[in-house]
């Protein structure tokens, strides 16, 4: 994913950095203007060093931009094809009674 991102969006002040987000980042104190964390963060099992090491990387002022999966998508199961791959999560409505 790094190769294609590198590719696709290339610009001379944008870097892409590969690293392990469980463990204290390298990178020195307020570095960086923009940290991006796409469809990771519900990944992380200890995800408050991840938001204190994003804090401290970041200039002040800074941006974080997340993404995350909506919880709606952590229920229901997973619709298979006849060769058993994953296609589709089905999803149940529930309604409320007033």
């Amino acid at each position: 994913m790094l190769n294609i991102a590198k590719r696709k969006h290339f610009h001379g002040n944008l870097q892409y950095y590969k690293v392990d987000l469980t463990r204290t980042l390298t990178f020195e104190n307020r570095l960086f203007d923009v940290v991006v964390a796409n469809m990771l963060l519900m990944d992380i099992p200890e995800i408050e060093l991840f938001i204190f090491e994003v804090a401290r990387v970041l200039k002040k002022p800074g941006n974080f931009i997340f993404s995350i999966t909506h919880p709606c998508f952590f229920s229901g199961n997973w619709e298979e094809n006849e060769n058993n791959i994953k296609m589709y999560k089905k999803l149940e409505t529930i309604w409320m009674k007033e």
